[in-house]
């Protein structure tokens, strides 16, 4: 209740994918049913490199075309 009501966010719209999982281990240990081994994940994103090619495209555009030689 108190996050609720200091974030606004609904708990129940929450979804914990790990809980879900061990629901799902438990479940099957207990009916000796077999486990379907999840999908891979997409691979990670290299936060640090994204932030550094953010960081260089901006710069880039912020650059002054040089100056022109007066005659």
């Amino acid at each position: 209740m108190l996050i609720r009501e200091l974030t606004g966010i609904n708990v129940g719209e929450v979804h914990d994918e790990y809980a879900h999982a061990l629901e799902q281990l438990v479940d099957a240990k207990i009916t000796g049913s077999e486990l379907v081994e999840p999908a891979e994940p997409a691979p990670a994103l290299d936060l640090m490199a994204a932030l550094q090619e953010s960081v260089r495209a901006a710069e880039r555009a912020h650059e002054r075309p040089p100056a022109r030689p007066r005659p």
